[in-house]
């Protein structure tokens, strides 16, 4: 069963941290954050992957808010 990704987070084509296909990015252009397979940091989400915080600020706010929805399509 395939599970609907909560807006705003999309499949990347190529991730900006490890630049595979598949991981999650805030937005299809110029992403704030990710979501990486591959690449560890102290911040993992579930079992999803990793969050990268690509450019930090005032707009990050919004996405931290839908992180919490992906968290829980564990």
């Amino acid at each position: 069963m395939s599970k609907t990704l909560p807006t705003p987070w999309t499949r990347a084509r190529r991730c900006p941290v490890c630049h595979r296909a598949g991981c999650l990015v805030s937005g299809p252009t110029d992403p704030e954050a990710a979501i990486c397979h591959h690449v560890a940091t102290d911040r993992p989400v579930g079992t999803i992957g990793h969050l990268h915080e690509l450019r930090p600020g005032p707009t990050w706010t919004a996405w931290r808010r839908s992180l919490e929805r992906l968290k829980g399509t564990q």
